[in-house]
């Protein structure tokens, strides 16, 4: 979106319109660059919906071993049922080199 709008202002910045949202202009090209950047996006958000997905690409499996062969403690479970994969929240405060709430 920036790069569209930088070249539709031909390089002028005006930044009293970045402060008042009612004055930014809409357009189609904007829409555009918006939805580029969300799809672009997409694979590198962090979140457990579709994380079947990403957990079966053999380049995640390889990954937790990397992990686990630094030494890294790993909580997933790929072999464990769909619904066991991700651990429970105790197990991860459980997991905790100092306990929550000791501090």
């Amino acid at each position: 979106m920036v790069v569209v709008d930088w070249v539709r202002r031909r390089g002028r910045v005006c930044v009293a319109e970045l402060r008042d949202f009612g004055k930014l202009r809409w357009s189609a090209l904007a829409l555009i660059a918006f939805v580029a950047g969300f799809a672009a996006s997409i694979p590198f958000s962090n979140t457990t919906a579709g994380y079947d997905f990403v957990a079966s690409h053999p380049a995640f499996t390889a990954s937790l071993q990397t992990l686990r062969g630094m030494g890294v403690r790993v909580l997933f479970d790929p072999d464990a049922p769909y619904e066991r994969r991700l651990p429970l929240w105790r197990e991860v405060v459980g997991a905790l080199p100092i306990k929550a709430g000791a501090g």
